[in-house]
Parts: C-alpha cells; structure tokens; sequence
C-alpha cells in the first residue's frame, strides 16, 4: 500500500506547526508571527495589559488595512511600490503613543509580506503581483551575511534604524548588488544557507 498524503498535505502540516493558523486566517497568520520576530527589540513596553493589547491591535489595524491595499494593487514600479512602504511604516510607527523605530516597523512589515509569499497565491490571492518589489527583512543574519557579499552592516542595531533614509539606503545596496535579481529570491536564498 502507498500513502495517499499529498505535497500539499505535507505543506499544511509544515505551515500549521509554525503558525498560528486556528483562525483560518492567513494574514493574521503571518501578521503574529512577523510580531514574534521584533516584540523581543521592544524596549519599556507598557506591562498593563490591556495597554499592551490595544497597542497591538492598532499596529495590526494599519497592517491589515495596507496588505488589503497591497493583495488589490499591482504596482507600476520599484518608486511606487516603495513610496507605499514607507507610508505603511509611517503608519505603524505613529499609530500609538508608543512609537516604533524605522528598524523595528521594517522588519513587521517585511517578514509579514515574506510569510504572505510563503503561503502563496492560493491561499493569498493577488500577494505574487508584487514580490519582485518586496524589501528584504532587514535584521542581524541577514545583514551578516550580505557584508560578506561587500555590503557594508547599517551602524547600528538593525531594531534602532531612526529613519527612512538610512533603512532605504541598505535596500538600495542591495538591489544594485543583484541587479538581474528579484532581491526577496536573494534572501530567501541567503537565509536558508546554513
């Protein structure tokens, strides 16, 4: 007898065991568990936690709000599409009281379009029409890896980048540095690399 199990069985199994899949809710999915990727960097957060729960939730509001924008939106350029990013990390970065830094708004942003990616067009209809433009997370690793490419690390902590500038100025390095490449193929390719 041969097993019946499909590579599609075999994905899901993968996908439920990393994420938080009980809602059957694919960007919130992918929304948590980009949040479990920085919340460590979150320096003084309030410990109320009422405090705490509203604080997120109007993150994950202006998330929910801009991936909506994003799955229903092909972008006509790399300038498009980055001038809708930095008006998402805007966004995130002044939704509360508490502020995020640039570092820290990047990288919710970035691992939530990357696990969207992951989980693909069948299960994120529209999220394939604009991954050629994705920026890559910017973090440790994967800076580690690219200064070893002649990409030089960002001064600081990637968590404490203060602004647009400084973050964008990394993204550009990068794709000049794959030209003919789709940079998120790049750090996908970088990051599995043991």
């Amino acid at each position: 007898m041969t097993s019946q199990i499909t590579d599609k069985n075999i994905n899901d199994f993968i996908l439920s065991l990393y994420f938080d899949l009980n809602e059957n809710n694919y960007e919130m999915a992918a929304i948590k568990r980009a949040y479990r990727d920085f919340n460590r960097t979150l320096q003084k957060f309030p410990s109320d936690e009422n405090l705490k729960n509203t604080i997120r939730n109007n993150w994950i509001e202006v998330l929910r709000y801009k991936i909506d924008e994003l799955v229903n939106h092909s972008f006509e350029n790399q300038e498009e599409f980055t001038l809708w990013h930095q008006a998402t990390c805007c966004q995130l970065r002044i939704a509360n009281d508490y502020k995020l830094s640039q570092g820290q708004a990047q990288k919710w942003l970035n691992m939530t379009l990357k696990y969207l990616f992951v989980f693909g067009e069948n299960r994120v209809p529209g999220i394939s029409a604009n991954y050629r433009f994705f920026h890559i997370p910017i973090d440790n690793i994967i800076m580690k890896k690219l200064e070893k490419l002649g990409i030089p690390k960002i001064d600081q902590a990637w968590s404490r980048i203060p602004d647009y500038d400084s973050y964008y100025k990394y993204q550009r390095e990068v794709r000049e540095l794959f030209l003919n490449r789709i940079p998120m193929d790049v750090e996908f390719e970088l990051f599995n690399e043991r």
